[in-house]
């Protein structure tokens, strides 16, 4: 589950970043991830994938085929194909039902760590110490075009950053399309949320309690180009799940293709395009009617 999207995000080509505190801007460009491989030999940098089968909208959705392949193998092969991330953990929970996701993950060739179902600062903070990670990317499994440029791109601004950052995303104002959210944190900010927190709201998002106190934890920021964070790119619904099929069935030829490759295809395929509009329209509407605002 997204948290609310109050952050901002990176891209490959240009991005901006912003500091908490105190606030600076910068370039960041793929040329920069080997001196962000050099910084990370001193730490080890673990992708900790939160995956679940319980969904009211679109039950079992972590393990739906798209491309004659299990949605969460899809995910697992975009993290694993970041320069930057050395190891991958699988997040679930302790329930029956997500029996089916540690097979998966075996599968796959993963490790696996099973929590509480309702408390994922904990499950994440459980699963960190376990694998002894240093620096924590979060990842959700219900985000079929998860980007590992932009994951790189976060992870290296974050290390390039120095000793003294906590947390960096692309989340805190949204540029990128829902569903290409980064985050990276250190162990020991992770630990301070765990320890402090006791809003449920927080428990269950993982790093509000970061991103919130700006006075306890120095945040950054990173920023694309241009502003599509109105394009929905995540599986939630049936219309979404057609969305991802289509784009997938277009795209996926064995490996993963990139946020740019979307870009490039709903240019030349106005249907495709037009389907993102219709999507946002009705997700709108949808929480209008459930928040009565957005």
């Amino acid at each position: 589950m997204h948290a609310p999207r109050r952050y901002s995000r990176p891209g490959h080509p240009r991005c901006r970043q912003t500091f908490g505190s105190p606030g600076q801007t910068g370039s960041i460009g793929r040329g920069q991830i080997a001196s962000a491989r050099h910084r990370q030999q001193d730490f080890m940098i673990c992708a900790i994938v939160q995956a679940r089968m319980g969904s009211s909208r679109l039950p079992g959705k972590t393990l739906i085929p798209i491309a004659d392949k299990p949605l969460l193998f899809h995910i697992l092969d975009r993290v694993r194909t970041s320069l930057l991330v050395q190891e991958i953990v699988v997040a679930t929970t302790n329930l029956p039902m997500d029996d089916a996701i540690e097979d998966c993950s075996r599968q796959y060739g993963v490790d696996v760590y099973r929590g509480s179902p309702t408390d994922v600062l904990d499950r994440y903070y459980c699963a960190a110490r376990e694998c002894r990670a240093e620096v924590i990317v979060r990842v959700t499994a219900d985000d079929p075009f998860k980007d590992p440029h932009v994951m790189d791109e976060v992870i290296g601004a974050f290390l390039r950053s120095g000793t003294k950052l906590d947390y960096a995303s692309n989340t805190i104002k949204p540029t990128y399309p829902l569903g290409l959210d980064i985050e990276v944190f250190r162990h020991s900010a992770l630990e301070r949320a765990w320890r402090e927190s006791t809003d449920k709201f927080d428990r269950e998002h993982v790093t509000p309690y970061l991103w919130m106190h700006p006075d306890r934890f120095q945040v950054l920021n990173v920023e694309y180009k241009e502003v599509l964070s109105w394009m929905r790119w995540t599986l939630d619904t049936k219309e979404d799940l057609e969305f991802t099929e289509r784009v997938y069935s277009e795209l996926y030829h064995g490996h993963p293709f990139f946020m740019e490759d979307i870009l490039a295809l709903l240019r030349k395929n106005p249907q495709l395009h037009q389907m993102c509009d219709q999507r946002l329209r009705k997700v709108t509407t949808e929480v209008i009617s459930f928040e009565g605002t957005v």
